[in-house]
């Protein structure tokens, strides 16, 4: 398990076959101290390949960060896959292939905080071959007063 005790993979932000879409951009700012946000990603294989295991890597903001829908089909058709409540790893490998030369992915992960910081995690999407897929999110909840103070140093 990952989560418990990370492996010594090799990560990489891209991966051959793989088109990785997001929404919204992996780096977020707000003002508000109790803020939540929802990060989408669409991970399109072509070849088809099965998704084995999505997880939260970092523990410093564990809390914040969590696993919320995973879905599996193909460019018209998705199926939901089961999440447990706050999921910090996914484990997959029950899906079967349709036998279509394709296969997309829809991934949700969730933030929510109810103080001021700099939260950061990496999401690891794992196909069961090295390097595995990694996105790193950031979200920076900082008061519109402390906003104002970083952008007058630079």
């Amino acid at each position: 398990m990952w989560v418990v005790s990370p492996l010594q993979l090799e990560l990489s932000e891209c991966l051959n076959g793989v088109r990785v879409e997001h929404n919204p951009e992996l780096s977020v700012t707000v003002t508000t101290k109790k803020s939540q946000q929802t990060w989408t990603f669409a991970l399109t294989c072509k070849p088809a390949r099965m998704l084995y295991r999505v997880a939260l890597l970092y523990d410093a903001h564990r809390p914040h960060f969590s696993i919320m829908t995973i879905s599996v089909g193909d460019s018209i058709t998705q199926v939901s896959q089961d999440v447990p409540d706050n999921c910090q790893e996914w484990i997959g490998g029950k899906m079967t292939q349709n036998g279509i030369d394709h296969s997309v992915y829809k991934i949700s992960i969730a933030f929510s905080t109810e103080i001021f910081g700099t939260f950061r995690q990496t999401v690891v999407f794992d196909f069961g071959t090295e390097p595995v897929l990694m996105q790193r999110v950031m979200i920076d909840a900082a008061s519109t007063e402390d906003q104002s103070a970083k952008t007058e140093k630079y």
